[in-house]
């Protein structure tokens, strides 16, 4: 779904069509039920060997408001 828009845009911008892209064999999942008061210490992908670059997906699958769980995001590498 989201790897044809990719090619989409980038030809749209004058990128070259052949450009290869690569993707996680097995996608990881990672879940937080809530409500919940626990946190975890911040982290960044990097630490548990993700690659540079990589693009990551939140999907909330219940109303975040009412389960009281978000995600926190910086917008540069080791800026928290």
């Amino acid at each position: 779904v989201v790897l044809p828009w990719m090619k989409e845009e980038m030809a749209a911008k004058g990128v070259d069509s052949e450009t290869t892209f690569y993707v996680q064999d097995s996608p990881t999942l990672r879940v937080q039920p809530g409500p919940c008061a626990r946190s975890v210490t911040p982290y960044n992908d990097q630490q548990y060997g993700h690659q540079p670059g990589e693009l990551n997906f939140w999907i909330p699958f219940t109303d975040v408001d009412e389960i009281k769980t978000t995600l926190w995001a910086e917008e540069n590498e080791d800026q928290g």
